[in-house]
């Protein structure tokens, strides 16, 4: 993970001598323990963000708790552009960025940031680990090592409490795009496999061991059951968006996410 002894000393002797001193005048909750703790987290986060740009972005997010209680985000991102000594380490492309990261945090959570270099720190603005972001309109949230989802209001429709969510994605640039497909979406609890709907209802209790997203109505699901001998097998067949099971059921001996339910191997089982 990285860390501030990572990043262009130059500009960590920059920022250090003239950006974090701001942060002793601010109340105690906002002050250089704040800072700290938001740089810490953001040069932890496994976004591709050159860590420069993360730094220097964190360290200047705070600065508008100077003109309001509830942070003037607009003077935050004006600090940063408009600071002539940032031009020695970025470039003006970066600078609009940067600034657009800042002022990407006074929208509601759920709205998806101009760029990645928002979302780390729109995760710790709004108190999350994590943000993952849909092009439905809707951002799953992380916290504590569960997930949860909010709309692109920023309202929290289901608390964190899933180990994972699966939406579909761009399989050229391994991006997420849809999180709900035909009007679910996969989610996993206690290590089972199931679907909610865009009330955050589960409409498809987790009892799988693997699920995928729906396309065109139906998903694939597995389901492992025992051997008398010990062993297990897994049960693969189709469902509907109600639950029901609406294709044959094909036994394998290993989880294959790869091969369509006509082309698997192994027996059919009546």
């Amino acid at each position: 993970m990285a860390t501030q002894s990572d990043c262009n000393p130059e500009l960590v002797d920059y920022i250090t001598r003239n950006i974090l001193p701001l942060y002793n005048h601010f109340d105690p909750e906002k002050g250089p323990a704040y800072i700290d703790r938001a740089i810490e987290f953001c040069l932890k986060s496994q976004v591709p963000t050159p860590l420069d740009c993360d730094y220097a972005i964190t360290a200047y997010h705070g600065l508008g708790y100077a003109k309001s209680p509830d942070n003037d985000i607009e003077y935050a991102a004006a600090k940063l552009a408009f600071d002539k000594h940032l031009k020695q380490w970025f470039r003006t492309e970066e600078l609009l960025l940067m600034k657009d990261a800042i002022l990407d945090c006074k929208n509601p959570l759920g709205t998806k940031p101009r760029s990645f270099f928002a979302e780390t720190l729109i995760a710790f603005f709004h108190g999350y680990n994590r943000v993952c972001y849909y092009t439905d309109g809707y951002a799953t949230v992380q916290k504590e090592g569960q997930w949860g989802l909010v709309d692109s209001r920023g309202k929290l429709i289901v608390p964190p409490k899933y180990e994972e969510f699966l939406g579909d994605y761009d399989r050229i640039r391994f991006t997420p795009t849809r999180l709900f497909c035909h009007d679910v979406a996969a989610v996993c609890k206690k290590g089972k496999w199931g679907f909610i709907n865009e009330k955050g209802e589960e409409v498809i209790p987790c009892i799988y061991t693997k699920a995928e997203i729906f396309l065109d109505s139906t998903a694939t699901v597995w389901q492992t059951q025992k051997q008398p001998d010990g062993t297990s097998v897994f049960e693969q067949f189709l469902i509907d968006t109600t639950g029901k099971k609406v294709s044959r059921t094909y036994q394998v001996d290993h989880l294959d996410f790869s091969l369509p339910i006509p082309h698997l191997p192994g027996p059919e089982k009546e």
